[in-house]
């Protein structure tokens, strides 16, 4: 979850959401990705998640 402009930032942060810097950084990280390994994936900051 992310705090952004769009919701309660205080309101969400202080529900565990990420300010937009942390949330942004997931898909910063597969979008640069040169494998592309996580294409068609479940990923969370800790990496791809088993489902």
């Amino acid at each position: 979850m992310t705090a952004t402009d769009l919701v309660d930032k205080e309101l969400f942060e202080k529900n565990g959401a990420k300010p937009v810097e942390s949330g942004a950084h997931r898909a910063i990280v597969l979008a640069l990705d040169p494998k592309n390994d996580a294409n068609g994936t479940f990923t969370e900051d800790a990496g791809i998640v088993p489902w």
